[in-house]
């Protein structure tokens, strides 16, 4: 996770201090997507004999809309999904209840490592979550029903805090741009180069390329930085 003030936007901080091992300090910019039902523990408390919940982000698609590789070989996935079931405290809409959990945990640790920099009470804020960029509405809503849940949206008085769903296509080109942002230069590469990853940037033809080997949008950034989409 990471933020940054509106009249400094390329002064990016990453949250830090997560919670580890019954102590504050894992500095790293990620955390690990999981979750302990027996002892409600996440992220880093986990120890390494737990047997946690992961992948359950992917739960909010329908079995349907798995990649087929992903449907017929993934014991990650089915492992989740087994649990998630199995679990006596989610019901109907359990992977939704379960990422607004999840959500929540990260959401308060950091406005209370961002409240350390700056009084948020005096501050409108708004959020980005990426999503995959091939995942359809439904499962878009779901994600922006579990932010809900999680109190990310909870009413201020400051004002109404704003929720924006991005592309992981997409904030991969821009955060791309941003660490290149002092060389004009971005190396060219070849299609077949191109295809040969799942998450590509490439300069074609003075545009920056973003594109996913799965169906998908693919998005170029010319150099006046107006996107379009193909």
């Amino acid at each position: 996770m990471s933020w940054a003030h509106s009249s400094t936007p390329n002064d990016i901080h990453h949250v830090a201090h997560w919670p580890y091992d019954g102590k504050r300090g894992k500095d790293e910019v990620q955390i690990p997507t999981q979750v302990d039902f027996a002892t409600q523990d996440w992220g880093y408390l986990i120890s390494k004999d737990a047997d946690p919940i992961r992948w359950f982000k992917l739960l909010l698609l329908e079995p349907r809309d798995l990649k087929r590789d992903m449907k017929d070989t993934s014991v990650p996935l089915e492992d989740a999904r087994t649990k998630l079931r199995a679990h006596a405290g989610f019901e109907e809409g359990a992977v939704v209840d379960l990422i607004a959990n999840f959500l929540k945990k990260l959401w308060d640790h950091a406005m209370e490592e961002i409240a350390y920099e700056m009084d948020l009470d005096l501050l409108p804020i708004k959020v980005a979550i990426t999503v995959p960029a091939i995942w359809p509405l439904y499962a878009r809503q779901k994600m922006e029903t579990a932010a809900k849940k999680a109190g990310i949206l909870n009413p201020r008085r400051i004002g109404e805090t704003t929720l924006i769903l991005v592309e992981e296509p997409e904030a991969a080109a821009v955060s791309t741009l941003f660490d290149r942002k002092e060389y004009p230069e971005i190396e060219v590469c070849s299609f077949t180069e191109v295809v040969r990853s799942k998450l590509m940037v490439s300069r074609l033809e003075s545009a920056l390329l973003c594109a996913t080997a799965e169906a998908g949008p693919l998005y170029f950034y010319p150099p006046s930085g107006l996107k379009g989409t193909y």
